[in-house]
């Protein structure tokens, strides 16, 4: 059944054609089934004719991303699902207003506001859908983006549901955002090789390396890991951005940035949590942007662990291309390179003690079974639909991730897993000299000290902060 929307945001400076807007927003209210291109919440739709700023017209957009339309969670899809706890839906279906437990059950490291380290839950969402007010966030976000310049979608509109849709009292939306890549695809899945990847994205990931003068070879580690540093250094310097524009909260993964083949760049995905630097207290301020660092460089280590990519990387590489120093390097661009390396060092150490279990546990776990490039991995059959290389089927036979995450021990699996308050702390007190030095600090200065910083990690971390000292020290 179609659902009736009210408008209640247009970014009147996009240009686009009325037969377009007829379309998008037939789909925006289900009188055609919105394409999801991966198990989540935001659909997929491509232009026919060309979408562009009135004032830009080099800006031309060929896809929009629609948050909130409803959701598609298929059972045995062919990569991560990032869907949690929830019934499987081969079908698409439209938004409910049932609680999606899992985005406010999982603890994220954050501060009160004099400062001092604590734990904090995002707040609850509805499963397949978003807030009204959240929908608005992310419209007002992209045009804050816009207009400072930093790389991200371009939201067209937020409407509101009817009021039937009502989530803790709260009225429901949707947002319409525009991207200039055509293809869906986030950055998160190049760390997977040619690992359960269909033609359609590796040829996509092919061509991202290409674009940015590299050979086409995802298969390759080495080749993979010239990729990996030099998309490393586009997002240090995305963030940089993001935080000097006043925005914070970003978490940094690499499954919420795109990368748009045309213009060799990447850019920011999902704007929905984002919030202005101005509602903080000065003394967290800088406390967020490094938060917002630390995240991606906590997302960009945990991808290396991910237990179907564990065959795919040999420490020894990791450590020798150093994706850290890139990401750092280009978010802190006047410090020194010396400096920059010690610092990324200490988050290697912090890190190989868990890749090795993380290996240890997946050997185990598959029996020998560790694939190799001679192994033959089934994948199952395609429906025809605007995204080739997405499966749309109900039970599909079991596959190499299957085998890896199967049922077995998945307790003893997240025990292997990285500590975040141990991570985060560590990061805060690493990152906190090189921020200091930075030109961010002069836009949000600070009275703490590393010493202030150091009595609030012992204070929240206990007996663990020892091991924090420990990988800090000059050994």
């Amino acid at each position: 059944m179609p659902i009736k929307l009210e408008i209640t945001h247009l970014f009147d400076q996009v240009e686009i054609p009325e037969d377009e807007m007829e379309s998008l927003l037939g789909v925006a209210s289900w009188q055609s089934e919105p394409q999801f291109p991966y198990p989540g919440r935001s659909a997929w739709h491509v232009f026919k004719k060309p979408v562009y700023l009135k004032n830009d017209k080099e800006k031309i957009f060929r896809a929009a991303k629609l948050k909130g339309v409803g959701v598609w969670n298929p059972e045995n899809f062919h990569l991560y699902s990032g869907v949690h706890g929830m019934a499987y839906c081969y079908k698409p279906i439209q938004p409910t207003t049932e609680d999606y437990k899992f985005t406010s059950s999982i603890a994220h490291f954050g501060f009160t506001d004099e400062g001092f380290f604590e734990a904090v839950y995002s707040e609850p969402a509805p499963y397949g859908g978003i807030l009204h007010r959240r929908a608005v966030q992310e419209y007002e976000n992209s045009l804050r983006m816009l207009a400072h310049g930093v790389p991200a979608q371009v939201s067209l509109l937020v409407a509101r549901l009817p009021a039937s849709y009502k989530f803790m009292d709260e009225d429901m939306g949707i947002v319409i955002s525009l991207s200039e890549e055509i293809e869906p695809f986030r950055l998160h899945l190049i760390h997977f090789g040619d690992h359960e990847l269909f033609e359609q994205e590796l040829k996509y990931y092919t061509r991202l390396q290409k674009s940015i003068g590299l050979p086409e070879n995802i298969q390759d580690e080495n080749i993979r890991l010239q990729t990996i540093n030099a998309l490393s250094g586009q997002i240090g310097k995305l963030l940089h951005d993001f935080s000097a524009a006043g925005l914070y909260r970003h978490s940094g993964g690499w499954e919420d940035l795109s990368f748009c083949l045309k213009n060799k760049r990447v850019f920011l995905a999902d704007l929905d949590s984002n919030r202005c630097m101005a509602e903080l207290t000065a003394c967290t301020r800088p406390l967020q942007i490094l938060r917002d660092l630390s995240s991606s460089i906590h997302k960009l280590l945990n991808m290396f662990y991910y237990p179907t990519v564990l065959d795919k990387y040999t420490f020894s590489n990791l450590v020798a291309s150093d994706p850290v120093s890139e990401m750092l390097s280009a978010y802190f661009p006047a410090s020194n390179a010396g400096k920059i390396k010690k610092v990324a060092a200490r988050f290697w150490d912090y890190f190989a003690p868990h890749f090795f279990l993380m290996q240890r546990w997946v050997h185990g776990n598959c029996q020998g079974e560790v694939v190799d490039e001679g192994v033959v991995r089934a994948k199952p059959a395609q429906h025809p639909n605007i995204f080739p290389s997405i499966t749309r089927i109900p039970n599909g036979p079991q596959r190499y991730r299957n085998r890896v995450l199967g049922e077995r021990e998945p307790e003893i699996r997240k025990s292997y897993k990285m500590d975040d308050e141990i991570f985060f702390t560590l990061s805060m007190l690493n990152l906190f000299p090189l921020y200091s030095e930075s030109d961010l600090y002069s836009f949000f200065p600070t009275d703490c000290t590393l010493g202030d910083l150091e009595e609030r990690a012992q204070a929240f971390l206990g007996e663990k902060y020892h091991y924090v000292s420990y990988l800090l020290s000059d050994r």
